[in-house]
């Protein structure tokens, strides 16, 4: 299915053996998995958001370009897309430069440490349920948006999220409420089950073939169970 294909996983909320059992499932249908980027809670907490928001525009390599929003979601999108992904599967951003990147988010706390990823072609960001607190929407928008981001940076990418994350405060339920991101992402909404984790694996190759959907088991789950291969 996936044949020739590079992912790279960014995780916000998602819990390891979800996203061991996706990887090993990538693997099987011939992807190669260049690593992942942890997420910390800091990237939605909205009392860091000015940080981010700053910590973006200092991180950005020479030659670089964030996206002209000015949420913290879509720039965040913007720096790793640049370090991440590429249309062609090559990163603009790369060696030294992109371990800069990576480890100064570390360093302030909005990733934890590792390995950086190698530069893929497509991105799987995976989260957990439904967000909790006051904030708890705009933590969801956040991660949704740098999602949409790193699909317009990169081949494509799928946001994916375990049981409540097509509530209305959850990452995948904040994307389906917006058809212009919908258009272009594809989403998942029950990938702590083995249903889920197929689907999106074979969402990736759909967005591999320039289509999107709606995909799982919540009512917004607009196209069904899983892409139709």
């Amino acid at each position: 299915v996936l044949q020739g294909q590079t992912v790279a996983l960014v995780t916000a909320g998602a819990d390891d053996p979800t996203r061991n059992a996706l990887v090993e499932l990538l693997k099987q249908a011939g992807a190669t998995v260049t690593g992942t980027v942890g997420l910390t809670a800091a990237v939605t907490d909205p009392a860091r958001a000015d940080q981010l928001r700053q910590l973006t525009g200092t991180l950005l390599p020479a030659g670089a370009q964030l996206p002209a929003a000015a949420d913290t979601g879509s720039l965040l999108g913007g720096l790793l897309g640049g370090v991440l992904t590429g249309p062609s599967g090559q990163a603009p951003v790369t060696g030294p430069q992109a371990e800069g990147v990576l480890n100064g988010l570390s360093a302030a706390g909005f990733t934890v440490a590792g390995p950086p990823p190698a530069p893929a072609g497509l991105v799987l960001v995976l989260t957990g349920g439904a967000f909790t607190g006051v904030d708890a929407g705009d933590g969801a928008a956040v991660v949704m948006r740098m999602a949409a981001q790193l699909d317009h940076a990169g081949r494509g990418a799928v946001l994916v999220g375990s049981a409540g994350s097509a509530d209305v405060t959850g990452a995948v339920g904040v994307a389906r409420a917006d058809p212009t991101v919908t258009a272009a992402l594809s989403t998942v909404d029950n990938v702590e089950t083995g249903a889920g984790q197929i689907s999106s694996v074979l969402a990736l190759r759909e967005q591999v073939d320039g289509r999107a959907g709606r995909y799982g088991t919540s009512s917004s789950a607009a196209d069904g169970a899983a892409p139709r291969t």
